[in-house]
């Protein structure tokens, strides 16, 4: 099984969380250059990372890939990062999706402000901020896991979290959500977290 990363990615860096966490055995890694890696264009024909492709099936997407990974690991007995069946169910899936509503608003923050400033949109930058602030206001920490226990649900929220620190650090999460900080402070300390920071190569 391969699967095209990039050190920047937050949706990456989201299957490579899971992938730890999971225990999934043989993965080869490619680092890929999302729109400019040819070979990505066969494996995902949008371009972007992640993507995975095996000898059996090629998926993109980050929640389809983690999906698809989840799969594997209840077969080999472990327990569902997803919450598959349980009565949680749809509150880690809320929060799963929240967090990725918020990077896709925080990577499109990004990728407008990094135009030339006579295309930069302060309509779209004003709605994107927005959509983050208030994201991080409602985001309740009890439905996120903790450290110990992480579901699909918190290792979103975490990623979105660590891609804010890292593109757009004057998002105040403590001043915004105290609860949520202090639930990112306990996180930041995990080794599959410290192992995927993200960085500019």
């Amino acid at each position: 099984m391969r699967i095209h990363y990039s050190l920047t990615s937050p949706y990456a860096r989201k299957v490579r969380i899971f992938a730890a966490l999971t225990g999934e055995p043989g993965i080869d890694w490619v680092r890929s250059k999302p729109l400019e890696t040819p070979h990505l264009r066969r494996v995902n024909p949008l371009g972007k990372i992640p993507a995975l492709e095996s000898d059996t099936i090629t998926l993109f997407d980050s929640a389809l890939i983690c999906d698809y990974l989840d799969e594997r690991h209840c077969a080999r007995g472990g327990e569902s990062l997803f919450h598959r069946g349980l009565a949680d169910y749809f509150a880690v899936q809320k929060n799963h999706y929240l967090a990725n509503g918020m990077l896709d608003a925080a990577v499109a923050h990004v990728m407008d402000r990094r135009r030339p400033d006579a295309q930069a949109s302060a309509f779209w930058l004003a709605r994107w901020h927005e959509s983050i602030t208030e994201s991080l206001k409602i985001t309740a920490v009890n439905a996120l896991g903790h450290s110990e226990a992480m579901h699909i649900g918190g290792i979103s929220m975490a990623c979105a979290l660590g891609y804010l620190a890292f593109r757009l650090p004057e998002y105040d999460v403590a001043a915004l959500n105290p609860e949520l900080a202090d639930w990112y402070a306990s996180i930041v300390q995990q080794p599959w977290f410290i192992a995927t920071i993200p960085y500019d190569a």
